[in-house]
């Protein structure tokens, strides 16, 4: 899965509270969100029979 092995800058960062305590509720939000958008990707390169330029409409 290469969206999630290779998150952007801003995935890097932890959420947190101002205390400086971890947001749990945040990060399993992020993390949820990159799975799901992972599995939606490889099921649509799995539909479009993997073309580069297919997925879009235009060839």
């Amino acid at each position: 899965m290469e969206i999630l092995s290779d998150p952007t800058p801003d995935m890097l960062a932890m959420p947190r509270f101002d205390d400086g305590a971890i947001d749990m509720q945040d990060l399993l939000r992020r993390l949820t969100e990159q799975v799901v958008n992972a599995v939606m990707d490889a099921e649509a390169d799995q539909l479009c029979g993997g073309g580069a330029n297919s997925r879009n409409g235009y060839r």
